[in-house]
């Protein structure tokens, strides 16, 4: 493991006040795989052709052993996708990430948890789970989901999880703002406050969907302009609703601050500027499903599970390259609205 004196190598003047405890990721997002069985009409995922499956659970098992010999446990592990529960493995991958004693999530949309799943995960004790939700209308929801029949799976999911889940384990709800479910939201969110298996509902914006060509003003193409807010006073009022219900301490995952930053973003999606440089570079690292590891999907990877430790990459030259560009970077990535948007974003 290297020093001291080697750690400081790689922080240039402006992260001097980085203190050792905070050079640490606090959370690490295993995209086990870039597939999913429904047709999502925010995400294209869906759409992926190529065989993003190929890196087997062993490995990032062997990954999950070298995070925590490296900093410890106090770490999130988050399994996302596509659909996470399609991904061979698991549920193996999951215990092994608990048994290490990292709080560990899953965000899934529910579509493949039935009795049996359900108990799988919560035998693997697993920490949270997150199920994708968007409307309790099940015809709004299963529009957007792009299959019939997963509004009423998802319930039952909702329903197996939070009859066996442990104490310690939590059951939350995720939901994307768009125009489809606009009306929806507040009965959606006021519904999770009176469930007493839900321990939060979190909500996100809508961003340009996966497997789409990069286009600053997306959301005024046909193609996806039906699921963009079209009227401001109405989202405005939405938000403000859910910002009343927070400060009244109600189970609003989001915080006010977050919040806030939706309304300006939905004002104008073209214009949302970042106060002061990006922050991505040592609080997470992501790995996607051929295995990269990523400080920034938009940096080149820094290296890969199949034959790297954390240890190799996570102080290495090329490591110390991408934080610099990531540094140096001003492009306004939505993606930073719905992750981390408490570091480094204020409202002007």
């Amino acid at each position: 493991m290297p020093t001291e004196m080697h750690r400081d190598v790689f922080v240039d003047e402006r992260d001097k006040h980085i203190r050792k405890d905070v050079m640490k990721p606090h959370c690490c997002d295993f995209i086990v795989l870039e597939n999913c069985m429904l047709s999502c009409k925010m995400c294209h995922m869906w759409k992926c052709k190529e065989n993003y499956n190929q890196v087997p659970a062993l490995y990032y098992e062997k990954f999950i052993e070298s995070l925590y010999e490296y900093f410890g446990s106090e770490m999130q592990i988050q399994m996302v996708g596509g659909e996470p529960l399609l991904k061979p493995g698991i549920i193996d991958l999951i215990t092994t990430a608990s048994k290490k004693g990292f709080f560990t999530t899953l965000t899934s949309n529910g579509y493949l948890i039935d009795r049996k799943m359900a108990s799988a995960l919560i035998d693997a004790r697993i920490s949270s789970i997150a199920l994708s939700l968007d409307s309790l209308d099940s015809a709004i929801h299963d529009f957007l989901r792009g299959k019939q029949g997963v509004h009423k799976q998802t319930m039952k999911a909702l329903k197996y999880l939070t009859q066996y889940r442990y104490p310690e384990q939590s059951v939350c709800i995720v939901t994307t703002i768009m125009q489809p479910n606009l009306d929806d939201l507040i009965a959606l969110a006021d519904w999770a406050e009176g469930h007493s298996g839900i321990a939060c509902i979190s909500f996100q914006v809508l961003s340009q969907p996966f497997y789409t060509k990069e286009d600053v003003s997306w959301y005024k193409n046909p193609k996806f302009s039906f699921l963009w807010p079209q009227r401001e006073k109405e989202v405005f009022s939405v938000i403000d609703a859910l910002i009343e219900r927070k400060q009244k301490k109600k189970k609003i995952g989001n915080s006010v601050n977050q919040l806030n930053i939706f309304k300006k973003y939905f004002q104008n999606p073209e214009q949302f500027v970042k106060k002061g440089g990006c922050h991505l570079g040592y609080n997470s690292l992501s790995v996607n499903s051929s295995g990269n590891i990523y400080l920034c999907f938009e940096q080149p990877p820094i290296g890969n599970i199949m034959r790297d430790r954390i240890e190799d990459v996570w102080e290495s030259p090329i490591a110390h390259d991408v934080r610099s560009r990531i540094k140096a970077c001003n492009r306004n990535c939505k993606l930073m609205i719905n992750c981390f948007s408490e570091e480094g974003f204020s409202i002007e």
